[in-house]
């Protein structure tokens, strides 16, 4: 059952991240300007995180949705909602006023009926508790068992064939 679990767990963090690189990738110039609104990192260091965070996440989600290493593409994950975490709190507690987190792009203002799974119109402590829900959804699987219907399950059969 366990397995069941982490399967579940797996696709939920793994289209999460998708959702939210893709998202990013489609209007960079947006991503940019959030970035720019945390005034966290210098300004030099700004363009290339926003060029390439994205893709960062769309590709932790994809090795998460096939389950090709997913343990390490989890570990990854929970690193980054952690940093995601950080930079909310650091945004909320300096009182900076974020029109929204730039978790997911402006895919939140297209269709606000994900706003429950996504986050609302502006950052605040409710993105800190779902990023804290995704990375122990994360965290379940990197402890449970390998999910069936993943590359890795395929990839650990065959090595158990070849083994026997």
């Amino acid at each position: 059952m366990l397995r069941w679990i982490g399967f579940g767990c797996r696709l939920a963090v793994g289209v999460i991240f998708v959702l939210a690189g893709v998202t990013k990738l489609a209007n960079p110039g947006s991503f940019t300007a959030t970035l720019l609104a945390y005034d966290v990192v210098p300004v030099g260091v700004i363009r290339p995180l926003a060029l390439t965070l994205p893709w960062l996440e769309t590709l932790v989600g994809l090795y998460l949705v096939v389950g090709l290493f997913a343990r390490a593409a989890a570990g990854v994950a929970i690193g980054l909602l952690m940093v995601f975490s950080l930079a909310i709190a650091q945004a909320v507690a300096r009182g900076l006023s974020l029109e929204n987190c730039g978790c997911f792009g402006d895919l939140t203002s297209a269709v606000p009926q994900l706003a429950i799974l996504l986050g609302g119109a502006s950052a605040g402590p409710g993105d800190i508790v779902r990023d804290a829900t995704y990375a122990l959804l994360a965290l379940v699987v990197v402890v449970a068992p390998p999910t069936p219907l993943s590359v890795d399950a395929l990839l650990a059969s065959r090595a158990r064939a070849r083994a026997a």
